[in-house]
């Protein structure tokens, strides 16, 4: 058997698995994993529903503290979670030894909502980096 005809060889059986595999997927059913089975897609909602859905879209939360700080709703969120930490004694302000490196620190906010989409609560989060 010389390398030419082995390469055909291969080369026509990987056609042949390639057309199996294309007539197998034809024939196969495909259905959600059971734990999909209560997604809800929203698709073929009223236009009063859909709308009612879209209304806060517009309102990001800020990514940033610059932004956050801006506005009062965040800071009152910031000052919360600032009380929290020290009532909870969560972290005490130490001085950094010489050699170490200090630990980074972000705020990340979030717009809580209930379950008719109604603004709940701004919290505020701080977390190390």
């Amino acid at each position: 058997m010389n390398s030419s005809s082995s390469h055909t060889n291969s080369s026509s059986n990987e056609d042949a698995a390639s057309d199996q595999g294309r007539e197998l997927s034809g024939r196969r059913s495909h259905r959600a994993p059971n734990w999909m089975r209560d997604y809800v897609s929203g698709e073929g909602l009223s236009e009063e529903d859909e709308a009612y859905n879209v209304q806060d879209a517009d309102i990001e939360d800020p990514l940033t503290f610059e932004k956050a700080s801006q506005m009062n709703k965040w800071k009152l969120a910031m000052d919360s979670e600032i009380d929290s930490i020290q009532k909870n004694h969560t972290w005490t302000l130490t001085n950094l030894p010489s050699g170490s490196k200090k630990i980074g620190v972000k705020w990340i906010c979030k717009t809580k909502r209930n379950e008719n989409g109604e603004i709940t609560k701004h919290k505020a989060r701080l977390v190390a980096k």
